[in-house]
């Protein structure tokens, strides 16, 4: 069986446990969750000029504002002005699945 070993309050780790000179203790094992990291890819930026496969009568289109959460794994949206005069709004992180480009959103 093994316990986390103490002597005079230092920690040995994780070992047999052996009584001799020895206290021993319960395990004191504590777990720390990751630091997560940004995992957002975005694919279009400001000024960047996108046509859609799917509805070529839309037109050409420019990006003109780019919204990103600051919340880890938060949302990435862009507004896109098309020349039919119409303002959209997509998802812009590559990783997710519904991201603009595979909505067919395609840079110019």
């Amino acid at each position: 069986m093994d316990y986390i070993l103490n002597n005079g309050g230092y920690n040995y780790g994780w070992g047999p446990a052996i009584t001799q000179g020895f206290q021993i203790a319960f395990p004191e094992v504590v777990w720390y969750k990751k630091h997560m990291e940004e995992t957002r890819f975005l694919y279009l930026k400001v000024g960047d000029w996108v046509v859609h496969d799917r509805y070529p009568e839309w037109g050409s289109g420019i990006v003109l504002e780019e919204k990103n959460s600051v919340v880890q794994g938060g949302s990435s949206y862009v507004k896109i002005m098309f020349r039919d005069g119409q303002t959209r709004i997509f998802d812009n992180n590559f990783k997710n699945a519904t991201c603009c480009y595979h909505a067919g959103l395609r840079r110019r």
